[in-house]
């Protein structure tokens, strides 16, 4: 199974699953399919402190937090139709292309930072965050180039931070790494 699937879930004192689904979840999420899920003899009897897997994608989110820390560039940058500057909120399906001689770096609320060199080009699919995780749900997109990775290692990450190219998936264990694609030229 695939362990980006599931939230983790500490079960606190007064919760029932009910009330877990009521904060956190969908309102399509049953207590039935919950039970089922985590393999409840009784929807109504859960221990506090007994670890619940909820679907990750019936968890309530939100628009994650994510600036740009520093742009390097002597001609300007678009994004969206104004300039790319310091300070700058990030958002899902922002494309950012980076002209030759510039840089650009961007830091996710969790303090992660994506820093993408010239000739590079990357899109943020997903970024979004919830209420369980302290770290964003993270999925972006290399269309060309490179781009270097630090991801912050005191997060204690449960959500994706995955990495895309067009033929490629990457999945990480490591707080650094670097990923790069460059499309094949045919004659």
């Amino acid at each position: 199974q695939n362990p980006n699937a599931y939230v983790p879930y500490q079960v606190r004192t007064g919760d029932s699953l009910l009330t877990i689904i009521s904060r956190y979840l969908q309102p399509t999420v049953t207590p039935r399919q919950l039970q089922t899920l985590n393999g409840l003899r009784n929807a109504d009897i859960i221990g506090v402190g007994q670890t619940l897997l909820l679907p990750r994608e019936a968890v309530r989110t939100t628009q994650a937090q994510a600036r740009v820390s520093h742009v390097r560039c002597s001609q300007p940058i678009s994004l969206r139709g104004q300039p790319l500057m310091t300070g700058l909120s990030l958002q899902e399906n922002d494309n950012i292309r980076i002209p030759a001689n510039c840089s650009v770096a961007m830091t996710l609320a969790d303090g992660s930072v994506l820093t993408v060199p010239e000739g590079g080009e990357l899109e943020f699919q997903r970024l979004r965050s919830n209420p369980l995780e302290s770290a964003p749900d993270v999925r972006a997109l290399i269309r060309g180039g490179r781009v270097h990775v630090s991801v912050n290692e005191n997060m204690g990450r449960t959500a994706p931070f995955q990495i895309f190219t067009p033929t490629v998936v990457m999945g990480v264990r490591g707080t650094e790494f670097r990923a790069a694609f460059e499309p094949l030229n045919h004659c």
